[in-house]
């Protein structure tokens, strides 16, 4: 099956929900088999918890550390730490955060935060860069890995429509979000590039050292993140993505 056609699908049997009516959320999980397991000498997860960000949490990465936790098969227990937290990309009160999971090594989880009077967790993506089931087809997107693992989903926070694709291999992950168009004031270290489509997109650097753009096709505004340390390489990326109205998107269907 190509990436483009896998299915949305949501897994909520493994997360265990203790947030509030309000920041109700939706997680999907890999598809990859046995992400618990692997051939290492790894503690198996139980489950994962969601717990209640401290109120005065500045940023999601200060909010997941409190929030995202692993409990394993024996017992113990694990939170991310700092020194997890891969990317943070925040766009007006829009938030895209990225992090090795505790789950155990090669494993992310991405996540969709927005921001009322406090950050508020919307959606989480686990996936594992290793397992049965990779991609090799890029399908038209340009992507700095040979071999990856794939997951997407899709939720409607205040109306708002909400989509967010994840690209991992053990050295990359790359996150292509789409967001319904809003308005925001814009850092005042954003420089503007033309694309090759003629289109302007804005680039910036996240607190991790990482470059992030986005820019607007319609009435989405799309937003391409993760551990992408040349700027170069961001630009090819949007380059290589259809209209947001291709049915394939972030693919294409030549």
């Amino acid at each position: 099956m190509k990436w483009h056609m896998t299915p949305f699908f949501s897994l909520l049997c493994s997360v265990l929900l203790l947030l509030s009516c309000e920041n109700s959320f939706k997680s999907e999980y890999s598809s990859n088999a046995n992400l618990e397991n692997s051939e290492e000498n790894i503690k198996i997860v139980e489950s994962i918890k969601i717990n209640e960000a401290p109120k005065h949490s500045k940023t999601p990465s200060e909010a997941i550390t409190h929030q995202f936790e692993v409990i394993f098969e024996d017992g113990s227990t694990q939170l991310p730490t700092e020194n997890d937290i891969i990317s943070e990309t925040i766009i007006g009160n829009q938030g895209i955060l990225t992090i090795h999971s505790p789950e155990g090594k090669d494993r992310y989880a991405s996540f969709l935060y927005h921001m009322e009077d406090e950050w508020i967790l919307d959606a989480i993506l686990r996936v594992s860069a290793i397992g049965d089931v990779v991609f090799k087809e890029k399908e038209g997107l340009y992507l700095p890995m040979e071999e990856f693992n794939f997951l997407k989903i899709k939720v409607e926070v205040n109306s708002q429509n909400q989509e967010l694709w994840v690209f991992v291999d053990p050295e990359n992950i790359i996150t292509i979000t789409t967001l319904d168009r809003f308005n925001f004031v814009e850092n005042s270290e954003t420089q503007k590039v033309r694309l090759s489509n003629e289109n302007e997109a804005y680039i910036s650097k996240d607190d991790y050292e990482n470059y992030f753009l986005y820019y607007y096709d319609i009435e989405k505004i799309i937003i391409i993140a993760g551990n992408i340390k040349e700027r170069e390489e961001l630009i090819n990326i949007a380059n290589s993505l259809p209209s947001v109205t291709d049915p394939a998107f972030p693919a294409t269907t030549k």
